[in-house]
């Protein structure tokens, strides 16, 4: 093991005892919500909170956490690829949350058929590859060194785009549109989406540039650019996503 690999382990290491490991908050966050069926976001907040805080330290450090990434990549390769496992850590919890209101299964990151390809959707309710009554999107965005707004333009236009892919595929050559706004909002699946952002654009500073501490950051986020970048999913004045979170 050469000499930065070892000095990356022990950082690692420092770290984890500081702020603990990612990996074990995930499975003990997991656990809680199937243990104690809960129900809702809030009743996680804080233990999500903590994930992407510490999460983020490691992040800061630029070393990934033990044992976490194929250990043959670099170790910036391996923490990309934790911090992109994010995602589905989000998607995960919210479908875990969802399956404690219902007796069905929510499987998350579920193939569905759309009118011109194949989606991989977050959740879909019921389970099936074709044509699902509920599709949700989740995304979670930033990081201590890339904003939440970063690539978002392009992540809205796949959003509409897949919703809308979905709503046609369902009725395909018999599909008539009078008007746009009321067919995306009455055509099944009904599509919704949660969306996940962390605003502070590094540890210490909030979006603004102020000064500030982890117990603070959930009262501290400002939220009108996220707002208005949401717009353009609206369907008459109202958001067919879910709301978002922020850390």
């Amino acid at each position: 093991m050469s000499g930065e690999r070892v000095g990356a382990v022990s950082e690692s290491r420092r770290i984890e005892r500081l702020v603990g490991h990612p990996g074990d908050r995930w499975d003990v966050l997991q656990a809680r919500i199937q243990n104690e069926s809960l129900k809702s976001f809030n009743s996680i907040l804080p233990d999500w909170l903590d994930l992407m805080w510490s999460l983020d330290r490691y992040i800061v450090a630029g070393v990934p956490p033990r044992g976490m990434g194929n250990p043959e990549h670099t170790d910036r390769k391996r923490l990309e690829a934790v911090n992109k496992g994010k995602g589905q850590w989000f998607a995960t919890a919210i479908a875990l949350l969802l399956e404690n209101w219902t007796s069905h299964r929510l499987a998350p990151r579920a193939r569905v058929q759309g009118f011109s390809q194949l989606h991989q959707i977050d959740v879909a309710w019921p389970v099936r590859q074709v044509d699902p009554l509920v599709c949700l999107e989740t995304k979670v965005t930033g990081n201590p060194s890339r904003g939440p707004l970063n690539d978002w333009s392009n992540r809205r236009k796949e959003l509409k785009f897949a919703a809308t892919d979905l709503k046609l595929f369902r009725r395909q050559q018999f599909t008539t549109i009078d008007h746009w706004d009321v067919w995306r909002e009455s055509e099944f699946p009904r599509c919704y989406f949660i969306w996940a952002a962390r605003l502070k654009r590094r540890l210490g500073e909030d979006a603004e540039g102020e000064p500030s501490s982890r117990a603070d950051l959930p009262r501290r986020c400002r939220r009108g650019r996220l707002g208005r970048e949401r717009r353009p999913l609206r369907v008459n004045g109202r958001a067919p996503g879910g709301p978002r979170f922020c850390h």
